[in-house]
């Protein structure tokens, strides 16, 4: 007894023995290191960068951060005293853990994509996945080996290090915490009276988060189960959002405002301005409630028109440390390594389900808590108003957890057991509708906030009007947006449109309009790769889902530039923020021009004091040859023909304003097809690779555009010349004297200054291809020459009467209609396709 008394005693008296020890301090170091950054900065830092999407206080979560801190500190203290003689090992396998979930939540993580249960391919590139795994190992096996190599200075090393990343993480968080964004809407959407209408009138609205348009048409639209309950509704299916992801396309939805760059509480309460349909329902007796997060709802519209907001609101939390064991699911998400990311990948949504039960709760997106509480409480009506009811739900958003019968299921499912258990949910309410007799009184509209191809722009959307009676689902092809839906909920109130638009019902399915897009840099990042950290807008053609009719229009903001910064233009550059129309979207090296006039925009974080030199190096010029006229705030400042990859000029200081700066590029064009066999149809100019801007003592110099023409003045076709003024249209390899036309059509643009009066145009030829082609020449829709050219042995004549001379400028377009390549007759490999090769033009006044 007392032997064992004796050893016990010995054994504490030896671990006090090692506490003094110089390994005690760097062991308790490198544990709170790897102990503070995963337990406590993990949690801290992701709350504080997030605080607007959680419902709960960390501070109900204190408790159990400190607890797991304690517990893991000890865990490693008591690890590292008990193995004596490879106590170096247990010190550098902490150390190298906490310096490496510290690298990779800082530096190595990349694009994370949202929390929105969208799955990122962690293992997609095995190179990156070998590259991180290799950092983890030499943050792990160099403390190791500095043991046997600099042992004397190892310690201190190794505490010096530690102290110094715990002191700039805990920086960092106490900074986050200050700065933490926060939700400053006293009001919110509760849940009390969802399932409530009226026995007169109803407008239901489901938004079903993510339901692409292709979804409803691969799993439900020709599903024997649901044929007949959504018989008496419209299926639109070319549809555009016109923003994604929710955050753009919920307000929308709401508002009919698309996102222009602003702040995002500015835009929310803009949005909601000039928005007439929510006074209207309340002015028609409507009992008015959103059932979604009050982000997407300016505070006013939710105190004057919005019968389920309220300051006096509920949060509990209903299981603490399930809740926490969440938060920490979502830390080893962003600080471990890539190789087992997707073990630990976590929704936003996902943590709503620890949230306690009350009326007075704020509404959360929860589909399966949603179909619990409709099945315990079904609908019940009331008779003293209308209802207008628009539900958020999670749809066919991933993580998928919902099965068929609307269960949660925590093992997953599938992304059509979800779809199914959201429509037949729908198809239980439709019942309950018909149970109470109000269903043909109804309207009813199920429509996704966003889509989930591409852009995300084509969302479904089918819409049941109230007393609509039809014997089978009808399918819609008119090309409408969100902008369209205001209107349509206005005339379902009572008949008429008191919205900005039309409805969708006024919009023929044979009309091709051009729609928008506004498309957040994560489902860029997802979608067309490439470094985007602004939402860009983008036109949409019809039909919605062909990605051959979207263009880039430019970042829905303005970015801010630092004087002495790179723009880079190439793949993962940041220079693509700047650009605003008339560019394709960014490749490997640089970025192309896409039209002949184009635009950049940015704001400067300081003002120059200076003159302002602009170097931009092109990857490579189209054809060869290309004019190139740039203007910087409208005064110009570079014309001319580019034949090398380096531009540069000085931009005068006066001509420099607060605010927005624009750049803007007017050039002469070709496209890929019309000069090889190239299926590109883009009309090409020049590449950009990079531009950079510094302040200089040099002057600018006065700028004359490069197709400035005197009247009477004879252009030849030697040296490119005639470049100046083709904007399209002419080939830039030549003969000694002459230039062929290219393609079917062109463009000259002349810039003739204030004269006025008719013109005499002519034209010079060397030859006529194939014998013979007819030329028409054309100002807007005005016929000026269309004649059969059948020798070159005589000039081309024309009248240009003086209306055609528009704010100093003479714009022609060519038609080369009879226009064909040597290569598809088999007279050369020559694929450009020919007509006429020009030796001169001329514009003289009539006498």
């Amino acid at each position: 007894m007392k032997s064992r008394e004796f050893e016990h005693h010995g054994w504490i008296k030896q671990l006090i023995e090692q506490v003094k020890t110089p390994d005690f301090l760097v062991l308790l170091v490198s544990g709170t290191l790897m102990s503070l950054t995963f337990c406590v900065i993990g949690p801290l830092e992701l709350y504080f960068s997030n605080a607007n999407e959680f419902w709960f206080d960390i501070v109900d979560l204190v408790i159990y951060i400190v607890a797991f801190f304690l517990l893991t500190l000890a865990i490693c203290i008591v690890t590292g005293l008990l193995v004596k003689r490879r106590r170096f090992i247990c010190i550098s396998l902490f150390f190298g853990t906490g310096l490496a979930l510290y690298l990779q939540a800082n530096f190595l993580n990349g694009n994370m994509g949202l929390l929105n249960g969208t799955e990122v391919d962690w293992c997609a590139s095995w190179g990156k996945v070998i590259l991180n795994s290799g950092i983890w190992i030499a943050c792990i096996a160099v403390p190791i080996l500095l043991y046997h190599f600099a042992k004397k200075s190892w310690h201190e090393m190794l505490v010096v290090i530690s102290i110094i990343v715990i002191g700039m993480q805990t920086a960092a968080v106490v900074s986050l915490c200050i700065s933490a964004p926060r939700n400053e809407k006293n009001f919110h959407m509760i849940t009390d009276e969802m399932f409530t209408l009226s026995k007169d009138e109803n407008i239901i609205v489901f938004v079903l988060d993510t339901m692409d348009a292709r979804f409803f048409e691969d799993y439900i639209m020709n599903d024997p189960r649901y044929t007949d309950q959504f018989k008496d509704f419209t299926f639109f299916n070319d549809t555009v959002s016109g923003g994604a992801p929710t955050a753009y396309g919920m307000p929308l939805l709401l508002t009919g405002t698309y996102y222009e760059g602003k702040p995002y509480e500015e835009y929310i309460d803009t949005a909601y301005e000039n928005v007439n349909l929510y006074k209207k329902l309340k002015k028609n007796n409507y009992d008015v409630r959103l059932y979604t997060e009050n982000k997407y709802v300016s505070e006013s519209t939710l105190m004057q028109y919005i019968d389920n907001a309220s300051d006096a609101i509920e949060l509990t939390i209903d299981f603490p440390l399930g809740l926490a064991r969440q938060l920490y699911r979502l830390v080893g998400y962003k600080y471990f390594p890539i190789l087992i990311k997707n073990k630990f990948s976590v929704d936003s949504e996902s943590f709503n389900k620890f949230q306690g039960e009350s009326e007075r709760n704020p509404y959360l997106i929860d589909d399966a808590n949603f179909i619990q509480k409709f099945r315990k409480k079904r609908i019940t009506i009331q008779d003293y108003q209308k209802a207008f009811r628009l539900y958020h739900m999670f749809g066919a958003h991933p993580y998928f957890t919902l099965d068929e019968n609307g269960h949660y299921n925590k093992k997953g499912t599938s992304l059509e057991e979800q779809i199914h258990g959201v429509f037949n949910l729908l198809c239980e309410y439709i019942d309950e509708l018909k149970k109470e007799n109000i269903y043909e009184n109804s309207t009813i509209l199920v429509l996704a906030d966003h889509g989930a191809y591409d852009l995300f722009q084509n969302p479904m959307l089918m819409i049941k009007n109230r007393g609509k009676v039809q014997e089978e689902l009808k399918i819609n092809c008119a090309p409408i947006s969100f902008q369209n839906i205001l209107p349509t909920l206005s005339i379902a109130i009572d008949g008429n449109n008191d919205e900005q638009g039309e409805s969708i019902f006024d919009i023929s399915e044979n009309e091709e309009r051009t729609r928008y897009q506004v498309s957040g840099p994560l489902i860029l990042r997802g979608s067309w790769g490439g470094n985007w950290n602004y939402p860009v807008l983008f036109t949409v053609g019809t039909p919605a889902r062909d990605v051959s009719k979207i263009e880039f229009m430019g970042v829905a903001g303005i970015p801010v530039y630092q004087i002495g910064e790179e723009l880079n233009f190439s793949e993962n550059g940041v220079g693509i923020n700047t650009l605003f129309g008339g560019f394709s979207l960014q490749e490997k090296m640089g970025i192309w021009s896409c039209k002949t006039e184009a635009c950049q925009k940015f704001q400067f974080a300081e003002l120059p004091e200076k003159n302002l030199q602009i170097d931009i190096e092109l990857n490579t010029i189209f054809d060869s040859a290309q004019q190139v006229t740039i203007s910087f705030n409208d005064v110009l400042v570079y014309s001319q023909i580019q034949t090398d990859n380096k531009i540069s000029f000085i931009v005068p200081l006066e001509s420099i304003t607060e605010g927005t700066q624009k750049i803007s590029y007017q050039l002469s064009t070709a496209v890929p097809s019309k000069i090889s066999d190239s299926p590109d149809m883009r009309d090409l100019s020049i590449n950009l690779l990079s531009m950079s801007m510094k302040e200089t003592d040099a002057s600018a110099q006065i700028v004359n555009c490069i197709n400035a023409y005197s009247i009477g003045q004879k252009i030849s076709f030697v040296d490119h010349e005639g470049k100046k003024y083709f904007m399209s249209g002419l080939s830039t390899v030549q003969g000694t004297d002459y230039s062929w036309s290219l393609g079917q059509t062109g463009k000259i643009v002349l810039d003739v200054g204030s004269f006025q009066g008719d013109l005499i145009g002519e034209f010079g030829l060397k030859y006529v291809y194939d014998s013979s082609q007819r030329l028409v020449i054309r100002h807007n829709e005005q016929i000026l020459y269309d004649e059969v050219v059948m020798s070159a042995s005589g000039p081309i004549r024309f009248l240009v009467p003086s209306d055609c001379i528009e704010e100093g400028k003479l714009i022609l377009d060519l038609e080369y209609p009879d226009a064909v390549s040597p290569k598809s007759q088999g007279v050369s490999e020559d694929a450009r396709k020919l007509a006429l090769a020009f030796t001169s033009m001329q514009f003289s006044e009539e006498s």
